[in-house]
């Protein structure tokens, strides 16, 4: 079956490079699941959270700012992406083509 934790990672570096300017932060990580995380997921796959180690989306973003891909901020239950790393080897690494680019900038 699909490595759900590693499609996680891998959609979240895809939205982040194709879909996420900078100028959008700080999102609320409910806005960012939604409206950016989701729609970047590779052609064909179902991103389920709870299917993966973290359970939780909040989960999910400390162990990337853990990492060092992200930061975000936690206030009365409600998370924030404040911040994310270019520089990050899992960015870099993640590679786009011209149509994918495309196609999650304007989602």
């Amino acid at each position: 079956g699909v490595n759900m934790d590693a499609l996680l990672e891998l959609t979240f570096f895809r939205a982040v490079k194709g879909a996420l300017k900078d100028a959008q932060l700080p999102m609320l990580a409910s806005t960012f699941f939604s409206s950016v995380l989701l729609p970047a997921r590779p052609p064909g796959t179902e991103v389920n959270v709870k299917k993966t180690r973290w359970k939780k989306f909040g989960a999910f973003l400390a162990h990337m700012q853990a990492q060092g891909a992200l930061t975000y901020a936690e206030r009365e239950g409600v998370a924030t992406l404040t911040g994310v790393n270019r520089d990050h080897e899992g960015y870099r690494a993640c590679m786009l083509d011209a149509e994918e680019r495309s196609r999650l900038r304007a989602a």
